[in-house]
């Protein structure tokens, strides 16, 4: 009897096993949702326009021996809360 009752027991295990497995997969077609992306809003601050900076290229294959930092004083205001580095020997 305890045999049988195992076996009925594996059984009803495997059938429980498959049938929450095929249900849990269900029908592919249904599950299909398409998702649009929203739409982008335009930028707040626009990209900012850099001028080209000096020629550099009379300085190349040249040792660098000093930098100096100038601030023009209309950004001065705007980078008040930077300290300025102190820039080392190179």
């Amino acid at each position: 009897m305890g045999f049988w009752r195992r076996r009925l027991a594996w059984v009803m295990l495997t059938l429980a096993l498959l049938f929450a497995t095929t249900l849990a997969h269900g029908d592919v077609a249904d599950d299909v949702a398409v998702l649009t992306p929203p739409p982008v809003p335009p930028l707040v601050n626009p990209a900012p326009v850099l001028e080209s900076g000096p020629n550099l290229a009379p300085y190349l294959n040249h040792v660098v021996l000093a930098v100096d930092v100038v601030i023009p004083p209309e950004q001065a205001g705007v980078w008040s809360d930077v300290k300025i580095p102190s820039v080392g020997v190179l």
